[in-house]
């Protein structure tokens, strides 16, 4: 390659690199739609914390759908109205069980907020705190709990899966990360 030429290269890829933004909020791109899920076992519950991290794109979109009165921001009605089929269909999205048999969560407190984002764009977070009743009251010394996330499968978006051991409780042959002194 001649002199010019490798220089021009070399100026090309310092002006593309220099238009790289640092990491952001959402490491795989602003059309992300992240899940985080805190499967919390104890031996008469579990208790699920799932959080739903919408990237500045799909934001857009579910703002624009929340926002019933066209306003271009969310009321606590409207947040209320778009929180309530948010977090259904993500029970819907959820396949718990314990030793065989489909336990049914329940939801419990739940928020949304507005955070900002990249390009001074807004991104959403949902948090759902989740509950469900272990059947037979915990009786038997050795448990089997399945949890698979079936949310979203078909956007691109990282999810994270921990468990926690309730007091008691040792966490073992898990395919999750587990936290917790508890945990073997």
């Amino acid at each position: 390659m001649t002199s010019p030429r490798r220089a021009a290269v070399r100026l090309f890829a310092v002006a593309l690199l220099a238009g790289v933004p640092g990491a952001t909020a959402h490491p795989l791109g602003n059309f992300t739609i992240n899940h985080y899920a805190r499967v919390e076992v104890d031996a008469e519950r579990l208790r699920v914390r799932y959080v739903i991290d919408l990237a500045e794109i799909p934001t857009f979109q579910e703002i624009r759908r929340a926002d019933a009165d066209g306003d271009g921001s969310l009321s606590a009605a409207e947040r209320d109205a778009y929180l309530e089929p948010v977090v259904a269909a993500t029970i819907q999205g959820i396949d718990l069980g314990v030793d065989g048999i489909r336990v049914a969560l329940a939801p419990g407190t739940k928020t949304l907020t507005v955070v900002p984002g990249a390009g001074g764009l807004p991104t959403l977070r949902v948090v759902a705190d989740l509950a469900a009743a272990v059947p037979g009251g915990g009786s038997s010394p050795r448990r089997h709990v399945r949890f698979v996330d079936a949310n979203d499968r078909d956007r691109i978006g990282w999810r994270e899966l921990v468990v926690v051991p309730g007091a008691g409780i040792a966490i073992f042959d898990s395919s999750a990360f587990g936290s917790g002194s508890r945990t073997s």
